[in-house]
């Protein structure tokens, strides 16, 4: 039961475990987070200043 709980952003092909398995290490060495309601919206996600510049450019990449 994570309702409410944060979800780790990790840039790359990663399995994350849910947050409350997450030591404060591996919250440290995240690259982001998505908080908000994951079944109906809205969703923030946050890009952290030590994400790779891969990740920072595919979040601001605009879609048409």
């Amino acid at each position: 039961m994570q309702r409410g709980a944060p979800r780790g952003i990790l840039f790359g092909l990663y399995d994350i475990a849910k947050w409350k398995n997450l030591s404060s290490a591996d919250r440290r060495a995240l690259h982001g987070v998505m908080t908000g309601d994951m079944r109906n919206g809205p969703v923030s996600v946050e890009i952290f200043h030590i994400a790779p510049d891969e990740a920072k450019a595919a979040v601001t990449k605009r879609r048409v």
